[in-house]
């Protein structure tokens, strides 16, 4: 099996297609401190978003970023305002965030089409290549930025990511007890795939019981770093994408996940054997560095970057279980042979 393969997030480029509604555009123009005469132009993001898109704006020779985000409930809108709040605050400690900018009706954030749209600077760049120099910036600066957040004093307002192991233990259980319904769900070929590491997958959850969630403390941290949420030119670090997973979580988990994310791209950048074996423990010292030379892992990165994972396979298994939704069941193999890359990047810690 050849793992380490390119995947939609090894390509560094940050792919824009134009789109032409009026009557977004005519929207936006209303909201906009611009004139209806004005030339506006609309791009959207083709990047994989399960809740929101990203659109790139040009209007009168500037470029800006508009984020939507579905708005599901009452609390969506509050926890938009939450994250605005906290860009801002970052943006003023000198941590590079994308910067919210008013609407015309002085707001951070209009509605449309049942979505809650904000606007921001747009950061030009390219997502996150793995040159060894961009790597080391980006580690440093993710550090600063979730070191800083210990002074945040409105965290409790940000929201609450569940880190415990339970929910994954239940649909787990309930896809065991349905495997005679895989085949309708992803396909043979998947079903067999997947058959291959259920082992893997149980004993990760085995394994997870060692971890006492209650008395974890939780901190402001990004929870989904990986190539594509990371803004970079010329190996120097520009800034943080998708604003919205700032969230109260573990940090542990977060530099666990994000960690193997940024590697795996340092190695299909690289394709070298020596740096497939270091890379895992030089991400280790640049942590231990410019975050907290007293940081443990207590050994456990692996763990609970498999566990980040499962998060997300399991997560597939609630589409197809609980919705009939097959949209991502084509990154089911991805993430099932990210178990095994994560061995081979961490299992060297030392």
């Amino acid at each position: 099996m050849l793992l380490f393969k390119k995947d939609f997030f090894a390509d560094s480029k940050i792919k824009w297609k134009k789109i032409n509604d009026k009557i977004f555009s005519n929207y936006l123009k209303k909201n906009l401190k611009i004139s209806q005469n004005d030339s506006l132009q609309i791009y959207k993001n083709l990047g994989l978003e399960k809740n929101s898109n990203n659109f790139k704006i040009f209007c009168k020779k500037k470029i800006y970023l508009l984020k939507c985000v579905e708005l599901k409930n009452s609390k969506k809108r509050s926890e938009i305002k939450n994250i605005i709040i906290l860009l801002n605050w970052l943006k003023k400690n000198k941590s590079l965030v994308p910067n919210p900018i008013f609407f015309k009706d002085g707001n951070y954030s209009i509605n449309f089409r049942e979505r809650n749209l904000f606007l921001s600077n747009y950061m030009r760049g390219n997502h996150f290549k793995g040159e060894k120099e961009e790597f080391n910036n980006v580690v440093k600066n993710i550090c600063f930025t979730t070191k800083l957040l210990k002074k945040y004093r409105y965290k409790r307002n940000l929201k609450l990511h569940n880190i415990s192991v339970s929910h994954l233990n239940k649909i787990i259980i309930l896809m065991n007890k349905n495997k005679k319904r895989w085949i309708n769900f992803f396909g043979k070929k998947k079903s067999k795939y997947l058959e291959k590491y259920w082992w893997k997958i149980n004993d990760i959850i085995l394994n997870l019981r060692s971890i006492n969630y209650e008395n974890k403390k939780l901190e402001v941290v990004h929870i989904d770093i990986h190539p594509h949420n990371i803004i970079t030119r010329g190996n120097k670090f520009i800034g943080f994408l998708d604003s919205e997973s700032w969230m109260l979580s573990s940090v542990q988990e977060a530099f666990a996940y994000g960690g193997f994310k940024l590697c795996r791209q340092v190695i299909l950048n690289n394709r070298s054997q020596k740096v497939v074996s270091s890379i895992g423990n030089e991400y280790i010292n640049l942590i231990t560095k410019y975050y907290d030379k007293n940081l443990d892992f207590n050994k456990k990165i692996l763990l609970l970057c498999e566990k980040v994972i499962l998060e997300r396979i399991v997560n597939i298994f609630k589409f197809n279980l609980l919705n009939n939704n097959k949209k991502w069941n084509k990154l089911l193999p991805v993430l099932l042979e990210h178990l095994d890359e994560a061995r081979i990047i961490f299992n060297n810690y030392k």
